[in-house]
């Protein structure tokens, strides 16, 4: 029995010393277990596997943004909007400008109602294309942006964040950067904007910033992502976020209502973050509320489905949060895909359905 206490007691200070006193306490008041290594089988329902055929034009590197809509599969890659099929298949490449180089695609999102591709360039124009790639319209964004951060469709309006200067109410010479949500009408004019505010979270530890990586909704609206600086009290403001009455759409704590930036996407059953940007600071963390269960991993999900080696940067590819994916190319995909494995420049896409 002492053996035991011992190796309990052990046990219980490498834990205070990963995620700190308070977090600890916080997760033994929800009786929540903590995982430092997991498969990918604990939280995929379902993964898909797509092999992406290389475009003509050039190879495939540095995806993100990936939507779908029906059979149709969009992607981001090196400034391009590439179009595939669901068998990876390469069907087109729409551009934001096909005569001036040094015009690029900001961000882009399907108006999955209308089945249109919705692209804003670097110019703060806005090009409608449909599903077979033919340009419908082009028009100009009159909203003094500084900065596109984040786009998407949802409720059959569009949602956009974005950063603009505004001059400083102490000192009228300088200026300051406004981060907003806005939300537009089909034709792109503003029905409404909210300032974006950090969510009542408790102690607000993670945030470092108000930059929002991603726009998404739940059952309550639209909200805005921000990847955590670190995940230290990551746990700690997750448990306050899923426990506590539902936080509103609209930041009211405040002299006025602004939008909300919250440190994990909000799914069903899986509360998600994850940082793969930084240098020092790489980690996933997923909270299942169905089994009070926090992955807290610094290489991310061992595959034991696919065997392409750790899943660490699974991206959302609808607002709901229902399905994600990861990109895997080279040596990784030596057992799945061999002929692949010997070329970095083809990639094959897994899409990942989440367990309900």
């Amino acid at each position: 029995m002492k053996k035991i206490g011992l190796i309990l007691l052990s046990v219980i200070f490498l834990v205070y010393g990963y995620l700190g006193y308070d977090t600890v306490r916080t997760y033994m008041q929800y009786d929540v277990t903590v995982k430092t290594s997991a498969r990918l089988s604990d939280i995929a329902g379902k993964v898909v596997s797509v092999p992406l055929e290389t475009p003509g034009n050039g190879v495939i590197r540095q995806i993100r943004r990936v939507q779908a809509d029906g059979d149709c599969l969009f992607m981001l890659s090196d400034q391009r909007l590439l179009q595939f099929d669901f068998s990876g298949k390469f069907i087109r490449q729409l551009t934001a400008s096909a005569h001036d180089s040094e015009v690029f695609i900001a961000d882009y999102t399907l108006d999955t109602d209308r089945r249109l591709v919705v692209i804003i360039d670097s110019q703060r124009n806005c090009h409608n294309y449909d599903y077979y790639g033919n340009l419908l319209s082009t028009s100009r964004l009159e909203q003094p942006w500084r900065k596109l951060t984040a786009f998407a469709y949802h409720n059959r309006t569009f949602w956009v964040t974005a950063e603009k200067l505004v001059k400083s109410r102490e000192n009228p010479d300088e200026f300051q950067i406004i981060h907003s949500l806005y939300q537009l009408d089909a034709n792109m004019h503003e029905i409404a904007s909210q300032r974006l505010h950090v969510a009542d979270v408790g102690r607000n530890r993670v945030f470092e910033s108000y930059h929002a990586d991603e726009l998404l909704a739940d059952d309550y609206g639209v909200y805005a992502y921000a990847s955590p600086g670190n995940m230290d009290y990551l746990l700690h403001d997750t448990l306050y976020i899923t426990h506590r009455q539902e936080i509103p759409l609209l930041h009211t704590g405040g002299h006025f209502g602004s939008a909300c930036i919250y440190p994990v996407r909000k799914g069903k059953r899986y509360q998600i973050a994850t940082n793969h940007q930084a240098i020092d600071d790489h980690y996933s963390f997923f909270y299942d509320r169905i089994d009070h269960t926090a992955y807290c991993l610094s290489k991310g999900f061992k595959d034991d489905l696919h065997k392409t080696g750790y899943v660490a940067d699974l991206q959302p590819m609808d607002i709901h949060n229902h399905s994600y994916c990861y990109l895997k190319s080279g040596a990784e995909l030596s057992k799945k895909f061999p002929d692949r494995a010997k070329n970095n420049d083809s990639p094959v896409l897994f899409i990942v359905t989440l367990k309900t």
